[in-house]
């Protein structure tokens, strides 16, 4: 089995990320904060971390949860998150809240980047 060529073990959406992502939601779009709320309660066990080192890599937490979330419901909370950072921008919200939901844009992002690094290993079925 030929080696990915890129290391994932740090993109891992963290469980508090997810659990954040969920309470931010939930006042604004409800479906969509109950699609990550289950997709949290769905992961059993998180692996342990690799250590490299001196160490402990994040524990890879992505394939667990693409296995309940599709790839259409990253978008999702990437277009839900974006509309929440313009709304607070535009009512000159609380900067620590704007804060919270950069991070957590960033977060998915890297979620989103590694399920389309995925994608790009897998072997082709057309050559």
């Amino acid at each position: 089995m030929p080696q990915a060529k890129y290391d994932y073990s740090n993109t891992a959406l963290s469980a508090a990320a997810l659990a954040l992502t969920s309470d931010l939601l939930r006042h604004h779009n409800p479906s969509l904060a109950e699609v990550v709320h289950n997709a949290l309660a769905n992961i059993k066990e998180a692996p342990p971390g690799r250590r490299t080192g001196i160490r402990v890599t994040q524990p890879p937490l992505n394939a667990a949860l693409i296995s309940s979330l599709e790839a259409e419901t990253v978008g999702q909370v990437l277009a839900a998150l974006t509309d929440l950072g313009n709304r607070a921008l535009e009512d000159h919200e609380d900067p620590e809240q704007l804060k919270l939901v950069h991070r957590l844009l960033e977060d998915w992002v890297s979620l989103a980047d590694w399920l389309l690094r995925c994608t790009d290993n897998r072997p082709s079925a057309f050559h």
